[in-house]
């Protein structure tokens, strides 16, 4: 027992040194609560079992009586531990695991007996005991650091015994010298038990408790993993039996690898790049003082939320350093300056998005064209063979708004749809006889109108007698023209009616919701303060992560800012707009010579309007298509009629709303003609519409755009569709700002004394007209170094229209919006 005493002792000493001038350098420090943080890990060890028995013989063995028996062995021992810690000293340790302490001893002694020849003799007798015993334990222990990495422990173990069993034997080891067998067994041997429990009568014990103490020796081998050396002695203060009564104790060598868990900064303190603690920085602003305080710089106050700051800089292109000192910088500041219809600034910055109705009306060609010597009516026609879906067909279904060539693809079940509700209408089904290629087919005009025939009668049941057919020859000069395009656009079934019922021919109109902006235009205002001369900048609109708009610049060599604002006409891009999204935003970005940029960022709120059909539209936006032009002809015909009829159905304000006509042809024929002649289509029809509608000049606009293929021109009914006039009609919707308002009950122009020629060219321009309720004087404001004019007048038209015959309106508009226009009594006679 002495030399395995001196064994571990002797390894424990070797553990020590295994690092050399290893530094016990794992930091502690105290966490929120006032321990240390927590290290876990296991440990796996051999131990030297000592037991000792008062009175044992073994389990009925023959053993003669020696006292107190002493015996033991060597066991395996393994399980995990945590550590905390309590202070810098001192840690709590909670050990538990399996520990083995099993033991053995072999004793020999005699038995005299009587020989085989009936002489005496002496039985040398060989006992052989092993106690098998497993147990459960826990050992909660306090350590103390008495130096760097070397720590004494001490504490309890608590132990329940798993397994307790044994094997014992008894032989003779001299029976060859005359020694008799055992009578009870007639063998050498006796008492012969393996692996067998504890008897009861030997009253065992499940729990049994103990003292430990010992020492280990820290390694840290990383900042997050430790190794311990541990040498622990367990005193056994209960018997493992009564009787006999039997104890055992533990000398114990081990290792144990432990994980050190994050450790928490104490308070006031954080952990820096390196692991280590340190103090906190001050908030900005504050510096630590003799006692470790924070506090606020010299020159600093303290605000109302307790944070230091320092006072404002004089200038708003100036900004504090790092120590308080106020040095310039590029500036940059932009707002978004909505404007009204009328061309006003509005007195708020919210934005209105509104769902309008737009109808369109589209001309509907009544030919069905046909593929060369063929009678079928080709697969790009909507055909329908379900009742069901006739039954539940509409005109509005029949119309797809958006596409033109789809709605035009549905002309047979349109027309026969309208012929179905209509039993007085005949229909007169007119078609050519082409000759060329099809000459000798002399049958095929007949054909061709007996495919329209059919599906008319077979889908929208009308009558055979309400149907008619004409067929004629080509006139000389077409049928003898080696013009494929203009062959193929007489290769056709043409659905005519009776003169008494040419609405069965009217435009199909198509209703649908689009998005408006009560704020057709947006003007961003620039308020840039330079060090240096700008050399560019750049505007971008955008709705999350989608651009709306985005426009920029370069300053000129001779300038040192860029303009003062910039427009956005949002009104044409409303449909792109995510109305579900309740702000627009918008950043400027400027940049100096010297490479120098800022970035100011704004964003203007979004209020979205549904459209309510019970509510009469404040805005109609409408799309009139025809197509009533023959190739080389600008003479207004049949249509015409349907659009003058639909604007006098319409909300339309002569003065306000806006008409846009623009004038196309196909692709045949030269460019420099086609494009005369879709101008003088647009034109003829714009001064039609003025004639009849008294338009205002300054609202209405007409052009031609020659050939854009919208249609697809390698088909004769493209070819047709692409000579056509769009009108786009455009009522604006009712402002409700204040200003407005102001407006409506008297109308007020500012001008300041520094435009004042300019002003007196507008107001001479209105008494010439002789305006009436116009009053005109000079005022000083409060606080203003400046004389202004000011127009008061119940005639917003007359004041207006003076405004853009004289193209000052945007001059003036400015300087309007620099302040409120004042409340005004229109009522005041006096007039200058």
């Amino acid at each position: 027992m002495r030399k395995i005493l001196m064994v571990n002792i002797l390894l424990f000493l070797i553990g020590i040194n295994l690092k050399g001038q290893s530094a016990y350098e794992v930091e502690r420090k105290q966490d929120s609560l006032g321990l240390y943080s927590s290290k876990y890990g296991l440990f796996a060890g051999m131990g030297y079992n000592m037991h000792s028995a008062r009175d044992f013989y073994g389990f009925y063995m023959g053993l003669p009586d020696g006292g107190v028996r002493s015996f033991s062995g060597i066991g395996v021992n393994l399980g995990g531990v945590w550590e905390k810690g309590l202070n810098e000293k001192m840690n709590m340790i909670l050990k538990g695991g399996v520990f083995d302490l099993s033991g053995s001893f072999q004793e020999k002694y005699n038995i005299e007996n009587v020989g085989t020849d009936g002489e005496p003799v002496t039985a040398k007798m060989e006992a052989t005991f092993e106690a098998s015993l497993t147990s459960l334990g826990v050992e909660p222990l306090l350590s103390y650091e008495v130096s760097k990495g070397i720590n004494l422990l001490g504490g309890g173990e608590i132990n329940y015994l798993l397994s307790a069993k044994y094997s014992q034997n008894e032989i003779v080891t001299n029976k060859n010298d005359g020694v008799p067998a055992f009578t009870e067994n007639n063998k050498w041997e006796r008492n012969t038990e393996t692996n067998k429990a504890i008897p009861t009568e030997a009253k065992p014990s499940s729990i049994l408790l103990g003292l430990t103490f010992g020492g280990s020796y820290d390694i840290e081998l990383t900042r997050k993993f430790i190794t311990s050396i541990d040498m622990m002695y367990s005193l056994g203060l209960m018997s493992i039996t009564s009787k006999p009564t039997w104890g055992v104790s533990s000398l114990r060598l081990g290792i144990t690898g432990k994980y050190v868990g994050e450790r928490p900064c104490p308070p006031g303190m954080t952990r820096n790049a390196e692991g280590q603690c340190e103090e906190l920085p001050c908030p900005a602003g504050q510096i630590r003082n003799e006692d470790g305080e924070c506090e606020c710089r010299k020159g600093m106050f303290v605000n109302k939320r307790g944070d230091c700051e320092w006072p404002p800089c004089a200038e708003r292109n100036q900004k504090r350093n790092e120590i308080g000192e106020c040095i310039q910088f590029l500036f940059a500041e932009v707002k978004a300056e909505p404007i009204l219809t009328s061309g006003l600034p509005a007195t708020t910055s919210d934005i209105e998005l509104k769902e309008a109705e737009s109808i369109t009306e589209q001309s509907i060609i009544n030919y069905i064209f046909f593929e060369e010597k063929s009678a079928s009516i080709p697969s790009r026609y909507i055909k329908m063979s379900d009742e069901t879906e006739v039954a539940n067909f509409t005109e509005e279904k029949g119309g797809i708004s958006g596409d033109v060539m789809k709605t035009y693809y549905n002309v047979l079940n349109i027309l026969g749809y309208r012929l179905s509700i209509n039993p007085f209408a005949n229909v007169t089904l007119q078609t050519y006889n082409m000759g060329g290629s099809e000459a000798g087919m002399s049958d095929l005009p007949d054909r061709r109108i007996d495919s329209v025939s059919r599906y008319l009668q077979a889908v929208w049941k009308i009558p055979e007698f309400r149907i008619k057919r004409q067929i004629y020859n080509l006139a000389p000069e077409i049928a003898r023209s080696n013009d494929k395009m203009l062959l193929d656009e007489y290769r056709r079934v043409e659905i005519n009616v009776d003169t008494a019922n040419l609405g069965i021919l009217r435009p199909v109109q198509m209703k649908n919701l689009v998005l408006r902006m009560n704020r057709p235009r947006i003007d961003f205002l620039f308020d840039i303060m330079p060090m240096t001369k700008i050399e560019s900048w750049k505007l971008k609109v955008t709705q999350q992560d989608k651009i709306l708009h985005e426009v920029s610049g370069k300053v000129p060599e001779d300038k040192t800012k860029p303009v003062e604002y910039t427009s956005w006409f949002a009104g044409a891009t409303a449909n792109q707009i995510n109305p579900n999204i309740s702000t627009l935003d918008y950043e400027l970005e400027v940049k100096d010579r010297n490479g120098e940029i800022a970035k100011a960022k704004n964003s203007l709120n979004l209020k979205y309007v549904k459209f309510d059909p019970k509510l009469k539209p404040e805005e109609s936006d409408s799309t009139f298509r025809i197509y009533y032009f023959v190739f080389n002809d600008s003479d207004v015909q049949r249509d015409i009629r349907n659009l003058s009829r639909y604007l006098n159905d319409i909300d339309f304000d002569a003065f306000s709303s806006k008409v846009t006509i623009t004038g196309y042809t196909d692709k045949k024929g030269d460019p420099n003609t086609n494009r005369l002649l879709s101008d003088a289509r647009a034109r003829e029809l714009a001064n039609y519409l003025k004639e009849k509608k008294e338009l205002n000049l300054a609202r209405t606009s007409a052009a031609g755009r020659g050939f854009v293929e919208l249609f697809d021109n390698s088909l004769p009914e493209g070819r047709i569709y692409n000579r056509l006039v769009v009108v786009e009609v455009s009522t604006p919707m009712k402002e409700k700002e204040k200003l407005e308002d102001l407006i409506e009950g008297c109308f007020v122009l500012i001008f300041s004394d520094e435009n004042e020629m300019k002003s007196k060219s507008v107001l001479d321009y209105l008494q010439q007209r002789g305006a009436k309720d116009i009053f005109i004087e000079k005022y000083s404001p409060k606080g203003l170094d400046k004389t202004y004019y000011r127009v008061r007048s119940k005639s917003y038209k007359e004041v207006k229209e003076a405004v853009e015959v004289r193209g000052k309106l945007n001059v003036y508009l400015r300087q309007l919006s620099l302040e409120k226009p004042p409340s005004v009594d229109c009522s005041k006679k006096e007039k200058k």
